[in-house]
């Protein structure tokens, strides 16, 4: 589906009076700029595609287009925008600051009228929860698998235990000191899980 196509023929133009369309501008802008924070990219990155056929600057432009739709052409006197129209740019820009790599995968519309416990603690948080969770255990069940095959294999490591005297052991290596200092060898034991440092 061409969204942008869609868009521009569902939806009026922007705004003719100077006042207007300098707000308007500036919402998009903002917008713009809470996507682009929000994915941490830099600010030459509004041409890149970030759901479906839109880039950073289209999905803004759709979220401000459809906000304006709903909260100022929809109300007879628009003499100068709506402070409902301000504040719900400003509470866009607050959640897209702090979530924006789960908002974005929803459709523009969805995003413009989603309520506030969506876009912030409510339904892509608990989402964003389940998949950090999801990896982590998959994360964590990939290290006991590897932890489980060294065990059984005749795998001796460079550090033996203090603990229980075995060899089966593995470390990384970080720089912890200045450096012409040597690194610091971060040591666990693969038998009884004692970690030290060397």
């Amino acid at each position: 589906m061409d969204w942008l196509g869609q868009l521009h023929n569902d939806l009026p133009a922007a705004p003719r009076k100077t006042r207007q369309r300098i707000t308007v501008e500036k919402a998009q802008a903002a917008l713009v700029g809470a996507l682009q924070r929000g994915l941490s990219l830099g600010p030459d990155s509004a041409e890149l595609v970030i759901w479906g056929p839109l880039t950073i600057e289209d999905y803004a432009y759709c979220i401000e287009r459809f906000l304006y739709q709903q909260l100022c052409v929809a109300s007879p006197l628009f003499d100068e925008p709506h402070r409902a129209y301000l504040n719900r740019v400003r509470l866009l820009v607050a959640s897209l600051r702090r979530s924006a790599p789960y908002v974005v995968q929803h459709e523009p519309t969805f995003v413009a009228s989603a309520t506030a416990d969506q876009l912030g603690l409510g339904t892509l948080a608990l989402r964003q929860r389940e998949l950090h969770a999801e990896e982590q255990r998959k994360l964590s069940e990939a290290a006991r698998a590897e932890r489980e095959h060294l065990l059984k294999s005749d795998f001796v490591g460079l550090y033996c235990c203090p603990r229980c005297k075995s060899w089966k052991t593995d470390y990384y290596l970080l720089q912890t000191r200045s450096a012409d200092e040597p690194m610091t060898a971060f040591v666990s034991c693969l038998l009884c899980g004692y970690r030290f440092r060397r």
